[in-house]
Order: structure tokens, then sequence, then C-alpha cells
């Protein structure tokens, strides 16, 4: 009696299990067949943000604005199949429902312990959207188009209007010309940065010359003078203005013992950030970063525009940093005319090598300028009247 109460147990339970198996394979199928749908359109998400990411890198403000518009239209495409996938997408609850008559009747009636049920249900799987445009604030962006070497496209000897030459700044201009800032020539001259393709602003430096110039290219002729007494008001100091750059409608100042002044087009200081610019000399802005170099710490630093430091490099391959340049990859140019050599900082500010040492042709290098649409990189020594173009590969 008990081998055929063992027996007719067994069988039922095999049946029971072969009756989940059955069941559960038809959920794990369906929920498959979901994820299978959903893989491919994550994929083409994932590659339209890295083509953002490239795009941000490398392009200009005309070229990201029409890039992203295209892009983001196939990603609302994508979102969209991705949204009625989830809300096609089922989810399944496996119940056991055992016999009430199963101990009354349980040899002459029982063929079964019970039975099992599937409960289908709508997912409700939330999709969690934000706007695209803050999506591509938020992207960690890669290294694209990396600096890997330079290649002497030409070795330039500069003319000296007296006895002796020093560089102070350069700009290598879309079709090839060279602007030199001769401090000895006009004795006022330190640090000049283009700030659009017709115009450069000066500052002067420690010569007591409290203005600041806008000069057109295409006519030399003087625009604008900007008085540097206001960026001084507030800390009874000297107000000397040494690196200034130009990016998103602003002008930066490196003003010693102040900061770095904002000002508009217009000369008015918006604000100032305040950070130690006793050494410091050369400030480039490039896609919202600011950089700038300290001669005495033997540094480069990186800010955000409100002045927050995103990171700070030294090494001892870096002394006496003078001339600045970033690439469309946020990789940073730094010439250095004590060690002699032009050394490149990795955008993320954790790496560096050395591009140009001394049996290149450096004797303290001073003043480099890098034109992003020639991809050609402008070195100058501070004395020698020696310079060279290089190409950036």
């Amino acid at each position: 009696m008990r081998e055929i109460l063992n027996k007719h147990l067994d069988d039922m339970e095999q049946n029971l299990i072969a009756d989940f198996s059955t069941k559960s394979g038809f959920c794990k199928t369906a929920y498959a067949n979901t994820i299978k749908q959903l893989i491919p359109i994550d994929d083409k998400l994932a590659k339209l943000k890295n083509e953002t990411e490239s795009l941000k890198r490398i392009a200009s403000d005309e070229q990201i604005f029409l890039g992203t518009r295209e892009i983001c239209k196939v990603v609302e495409q994508e979102i969209n199949s991705m949204k009625t996938i989830l809300n096609a997408a089922k989810s399944y609850e496996i119940n056991l429902e055992l016999d009430s008559d199963i101990f009354s009747t349980f040899l002459d009636n029982v063929s079964h312990l019970g039975s099992i049920s599937i409960n289908e249900n709508n997912a409700n799987l939330q999709f969690k959207e934000i706007k695209l445009n803050q999506a591509q604030m938020q992207v960690s962006l890669p290294l694209v188009n990396v600096v890997q070497e330079l290649q002497l496209r030409e070795k330039l000897k500069l003319e000296k209007t007296s006895l002796k030459i020093v560089v102070t700044g350069c700009i290598l201009l879309v079709n090839g010309d060279i602007l030199i800032a001769d401090h000895w020539d006009t004795n006022i001259v330190l640090k000049p940065y283009e700030s659009d393709p017709d115009h450069i602003a000066i500052t002067y430096g420690s010569s007591g010359t409290n203005i600041l110039d806008v000069i057109k290219l295409s006519s030399g002729a003087l625009e604008k003078e900007i008085q540097t007494q206001q960026f001084a008001k507030k800390h009874s100091t000297t107000e000397n203005c040494f690196g200034i750059s130009y990016w998103d409608n602003k002008i930066y100042v490196m003003v010693e013992k102040v900061g770095i002044v904002v000002l508009d087009t217009s000369g008015k200081a918006l604000n100032t950030i305040s950070i130690d610019t006793e050494k410091g000399r050369k400030v480039v802005v490039f896609k919202d970063r600011i950089y700038y170099t300290d001669r005495k710490k033997n540094t480069v630093h990186c800010l955000n525009t409100v002045g927050q430091e995103m990171w700070v490099y030294r090494d001892k391959s870096i002394v006496e940093p003078c001339g600045l340049a970033v690439a469309s990859n946020l990789d940073v140019f730094v010439s250095c005319s004590k060690s002699n050599n032009v050394i490149l900082i990795r955008c993320d500010g954790k790496d560096s090598k050395i591009l140009l040492r001394k049996g290149d042709n450096l004797v303290k290098p001073k003043a480099i300028h890098f034109n992003r649409e020639r991809r050609e990189l402008l070195v100058c020594n501070k004395s020698n009247q020696h310079a060279a173009v290089y190409k950036v590969i």
C-alpha cells in the first residue's frame, strides 16, 4: 500500500514539476524577447551619445548646434520605440493551487496534487526621461583626436627692430600669417591673444600703462581702449595685466594680485575669479574651461568658468611655464622657458609627455599658439629670434 502511495505521489510531483517548467519557460521567453528588442536600441543610443561627445570635442559651436539637432531627432525616435516596447511588456506571477478534496478522495479520484497558474499583468516599466540638452551637459567627454606628435613644417627667423628681441606673445592666423609681440620693440606689449578672427586684445604687463587695447587686424587700427584701473578698485593694489583670452563674448584678463577679471566686450568688468595670480602669466579660455600657468609654483591650472578648480598639474619636466595653448580635444600645450621644452598635458590633467626638447632648437621657449583650424602649433623662443611651426598629428 505504501509503495503504491509513494509511486502515486511521485507521479503527481513529476507532473507538477513538468507543468511548472513549461510555464516558467514561457515567462522567461517572454522576458528574453523584451530584452532582445531593447538591446539594439540601447546600442544605438550609446553610439549616438559617443557621436555627440565627439562632436562637442572637435566641432565649432555652429557645427555642434546643427549636429546635435539632427542627433536629437534620431534619439527621440529610438526613445519612442523603447517606450512602445516597455508599454507592451508583461509581468508574470506563478501560483500553485492545491485541490481542496485531495485528502478525502486521495487514492480513488486524485490524479494530481494541484495546478500551476500564471497571472499576466502589464509590467508598467517606467522610462526615466531627461531633456536632451541637459543630458549633453552631463556627459563625461572621452579623448578624441588625441595629439600624438609634432611634425616640423617651417623654421622661422624673427626680425628685430632694436638691439635685442624678447618675444612675449604670438598668434598664428588662419591664413598662415604670424603676429609677434616684442617687448623691446614697443616696450609695452606683453601678452596678446585673439578675440575673434579679425581682432586681437593686448595687455601691457608691468609697464605702467593702465589700458587694454583692442586692435582690428585687417586695418591695424585701434578700435577700443579699456581702462584697467577698475580691476583693482576693491583690492588696493596695482593693476598690472598679463594674460588675456576671449570666449563666449567675454574677455578674461589675468590681473596681478587680483585674479582673473571677466569683462564684456564693451570693457565693463563683470566679475572677478579670485585666485593667486602673483606669478600668473598666461590664461586661455576654451570650451567653458579656464587654463592658466603659475611660474612661481611651476604649475598649470584648469578651472571651470565659475572658478572651481578642476585639476592642477605639476611635474619635474615643467619649470617656469610661460606659453599656453589648448587643442580642440582639450589637451594642453605648455612652453617652459627654464626647462627648455614643450609639454603636452592630457585633457584630464592626469598625464603628460614632452613633445619638444632643447635639442629641437628650443632656447627658452616663451610664446606658443595653436591654430585649431590649421592644426598647427607656433613656438617662439624668448630672445634668439628663432621660431617654428609644427603640424599637430
